[in-house]
This record gives structure tokens, sequence and C-alpha cells, in this order.
């Protein structure tokens, strides 16, 4: 998503910045965007911060799609004992 467009222009995110989106994201309920966040930052080589995965396992349940998030990020993030109580 923005990522691409980014790196089409030569620019690169750091971890702070990708977090800050996902932040974004979780805080407005998107699954799908904070999905694709995910696997961009692990693809970068960064750690995805055990309170994002937590979070996104809240908003997911919320949205009745903790199924699919579930399969999106197993074996892509750590799975913290609070993500998995969500």
């Amino acid at each position: 998503l923005v990522v691409a467009e980014l790196t089409t222009c030569r620019y690169r995110l750091s971890a702070r910045g990708l977090c800050l989106m996902i932040k974004g994201f979780l805080k407005n309920g998107m699954v799908d965007a904070v999905l694709e966040e995910f696997r961009e930052m692990s693809s970068c080589g960064f750690q995805v911060p055990p309170f994002a995965v937590t979070q996104l396992f809240r908003i997911a349940c919320d949205a009745g799609r903790a199924e699919h998030a579930f399969a999106k990020v197993q074996g892509l993030v750590p799975m913290s004992p609070e993500a998995a109580a969500a």
C-alpha cells in the first residue's frame, strides 16, 4: 500500500514509521491494513511489537475475524500470551 508507493519514490520507512502506521490502522479498526503492514514489517526484517499483535486480535475479535487474522499471522509474528487470550 503506502510502503510500495514510498519505495517507488526511493523512500524507506523505518521501524518507527511502520509502527505509527500500524497504530493508526489499529485505532481505526482496519484489520486487513494491519495484516498487510505486519507482512511488510517482517519482510523488512523488523520485529512486530507485541502490543500490536495483541491489539490486532482484539479488533479482529470485535469484527468477528479472529480466525482469519490468526491464519494470516501464524508463523509471521511471535504470539504473546496476551495476544492468545484476546
